[in-house]
């Protein structure tokens, strides 16, 4: 009889709802868009505020960075300039990016950058360039911090 009443409830309640997408079936085109299209073929999952891409998990692929191929599978860039994000070829450095301003007309630094640093924390700004986290060293057995 419980159940009866709260769904009588539910019935004559009026319930706002209130959602997070702004495009049909989450399909990103030019429009405004929050969400994840888990029917699409794959891609970048893209984080946004006030329709401006501010941090991405990247999908599974490469990337070329000051010369080195990484694979950049699963990195997250988050940056306080979404401009970045729409740069050819604008990846992740490493497992957490994290840039600041780029200038003007830039991308990030990539002067200075070493294919052993995609398993740590890399920061940029402007014209520089910090590592923070392990560095192979010899065999695959040996790192060091």
């Amino acid at each position: 009889m419980k159940n009866k009443i709260l769904i009588l409830i539910g019935l004559i309640v009026p319930i706002a709802v209130i959602s997070q997408v702004s495009v049909p079936n989450n399909i990103p085109s030019n429009g405004a868009f929050l969400g994840w299209n888990a029917g699409g073929a794959g891609g970048d999952l893209d984080f946004r505020t006030n329709n401006l891409t501010h941090m991405r998990m990247m999908q599974n692929g490469i990337s070329t960075i000051n010369g080195s191929v990484i694979d950049r599978s699963g990195f997250v860039a988050l940056s306080q300039n979404p401009a970045v994000f729409g740069l050819p070829g604008a990846s992740a450095f490493s497992l957490l990016h994290l840039n600041g301003d780029n200038g003007v007309g830039g991308g990030p630094q990539q002067l200075g950058y070493r294919s052993w640093m995609r398993h740590g924390i890399v920061f940029t700004h402007i014209t520089d360039l910090m590592y923070i986290g392990p560095k192979q060293t010899g065999n695959l057995d040996v790192t060091d911090a």
